[in-house]
């Protein structure tokens, strides 16, 4: 598991997505929680690489199992990557429902100052902007941008990237900076999608 879990973080999607399937073709015993966040990690996979109904087929697999085991933070995860999919999809006014929700019971349940609040709120600040509330938009990337270097997954910190893209009006600012994006992109050492040619 450990294993699977560093290749996602270190952004290797490939090996990440066939580490998840011989891990799950396996006939382990490992509790509910690890097993459902490797299937996770599949559905991260499944998003990136636009396989959209069986990334859904393994969100529906995964919730109503993460609902029994609950816990805020397992939720709130869930809730981003439902949320990246209906990014993908296209589908922002959705996308920005269902984060905005995922980020008010995340913030209730553990604290605004929660790392995942703030990685909730680029996910966010992306629907936001892309819904048009702009303000909206700008105070939910000044969360996220907090703890910018600690969120792990790569696609969360790119709906940041793009939001503060969106949001620069040619001219840096305390909230959007070029050079304060440039070194986040290089301290993730970005190789998909490249954020560094976005900046």
């Amino acid at each position: 598991f450990r294993r699977v879990l560093f290749r996602s973080l270190t952004d290797r999607l490939e090996d990440t997505f066939q580490r998840t399937e011989r891990w799950l073709a396996q006939d382990n015993s490992a509790d509910a929680y690890v097993r459902n966040s490797v299937v996770g990690l599949r559905g991260i996979c499944d998003i990136n690489y636009f396989r959209f109904a069986k990334a859904r087929e393994v969100l529906g697999f995964m919730r109503p199992i993460m609902r029994e085991i609950s816990g805020a933070y397992t939720m709130g995860w869930i809730g981003m990557t439902l949320s990246c999919l209906l990014i993908q999809e296209g589908d922002f006014a959705a996308a920005h429902a269902e984060v905005s929700n995922s980020l008010t019971l995340t913030r209730e349940a553990l604290s605004p100052d929660a790392v995942l609040c703030d990685t909730l709120a680029l996910v966010a600040a992306k629907c936001a902007l892309e819904v048009g509330r702009h303000d909206e938009a700008r105070d939910l990337l000044r969360s996220g941008l907090r703890t910018i270097y600690n969120h792990g997954l790569l696609d969360s910190m790119l709906c940041g990237f793009d939001a503060a893209i969106g949001l620069w009006n040619g001219y840096d600012d305390a909230l959007v900076s070029i050079v304060h994006l440039r070194e986040i992109a290089y301290g993730y050492q970005i190789g998909r999608a490249s954020c560094r040619e976005r900046v």
